[in-house]
């Protein structure tokens, strides 16, 4: 990123964290709801896309090869899914979407989730790489993270609600 790029980064980071500090109740809450809200991080997102993004886009190949199909076996676990898979897979961006975490916990080991454009929240679990920070946007088809054979955690939400059993092995056929 250049110079002016962290500069607004860190001024807009300031920003928030004074109206959050503020002893201003309705200040707090609008802030609040702007973080937090999924409507108005696409639109944070897409803002600040425009302002740094770079016009030159350089396809060098496609990557839409669906590899989460290609698993053996299917389990309930947590309020998602494990995945297993004989070889390594590489986890790619669906379509255009922003990071909302990266990290480990205790019951899926390291994680990421991404909230994609169209409403979908998926958490990938037990994964051996990521390539993300949070709130990083990802465009369609980009490496998010890697996974060597094994098993894989995996919740998809839309609208608050996880999805069942069919549900989700409908939308990784689609877009797995």
């Amino acid at each position: 990123m250049k110079a002016w790029q962290w500069l607004t980064s860190l001024a807009l980071c300031i920003v928030i964290y004074i109206g959050l500090n503020s002893s201003n109740e309705s200040v707090r809450q609008f802030i609040t709801s702007v973080v937090y809200s999924t409507e108005h991080m696409t639109v944070m997102r897409n803002t600040v896309n425009e302002l740094f993004s770079d016009d030159e886009v350089v396809e060098v190949a496609s990557t839409n090869q669906k590899v989460l199909v290609k698993f053996v076996a299917i389990k309930r676990y947590d309020q998602g899914f494990k995945l297993s898979y004989e070889d390594p897979i590489t986890i790619t961006a669906t379509q255009s979407g922003v990071m909302v975490y990266t990290g480990h916990t205790a019951r899926t080991g390291k994680v990421i989730s991404i909230s994609y454009d169209d409403g979908y929240t998926v958490t990938y679990g037990f994964i051996d790489d990521f390539y993300h920070l949070p709130y990083s946007t990802v465009a369609q088809g980009e490496v998010i993270a890697m996974k060597e054979q094994g098993e894989l955690f995996i919740q998809i939400e839309k609208n608050g609600r996880v999805l069942s059993l069919e549900e989700t092995v409908e939308w990784i056929k689609d877009h797995g």
